[in-house]
């Protein structure tokens, strides 16, 4: 029982039954990051401030069934692309970091592309109704591994680009450690 096949068995099925038990409850609001999170000026939005999203079309977005669309899945990958340029260029990385950060982008890609596969299987929109349990898992199973893929794959790229990086640098990878009440 305390093989790791087995917990990690039990990590993606408890990730897929918690997937469907959240796709009951209604959605929660969009919220701005804290600022300092995202680098954003303080004064534009405050944290906890709701921001209207306007819905860009069918297709898009979780419907009632939680489940994403081929369209969301794929808008997540254009969307992490465009936060490795984004933090590139926060980094004001060296020459020879640069050299890293570009194998760092060239794996991010290849594991993209294992993505885009996974998310090909996708329906073109949410269906309306939660599908049968079975269907869920394999989808999910399907976006998990190919996920994990794209992880060990860009691992050694982003540790070599991490271990040249100065303490200033890191600060700006590393997640800010919660604050104590």
């Amino acid at each position: 029982m305390n093989s790791p096949r087995l917990r990690c068995l039990a990590l993606i099925l408890g990730a897929a039954i918690s997937s469907c038990v959240a796709a009951t409850q209604p959605p929660a609001p969009a919220m701005a990051p804290p600022i300092g999170d995202h680098g954003g000026s303080p004064g534009l939005f405050d944290a906890g401030t709701l921001i209207p999203f306007v819905s860009p079309g069918p297709g898009y977005g979780p419907s009632e069934s939680g489940l994403p669309s081929r369209a969301l899945c794929l808008d997540a990958i254009a969307r992490e692309a465009g936060l490795r340029n984004y933090m590139a260029a926060k980094l004001n990385l060296t020459a020879p970091q640069r050299v890293l950060w570009q194998r760092l982008e060239k794996a991010a890609v290849s594991g993209a592309d294992t993505r885009r596969k996974a998310c090909a299987n996708l329906p073109v929109t949410a269906p309306p109704a939660l599908p049968p349990l079975p269907i869920v898992m394999t989808q999910e199973k399907a976006l998990l591994a190919a996920r994990l893929a794209e992880l060990i794959e860009v691992q050694p790229a982003l540790a070599a680009v991490y271990d040249s990086l100065s303490a200033e640098q890191r600060v700006v990878l590393d997640p800010p450690r919660p604050a104590r009440p």
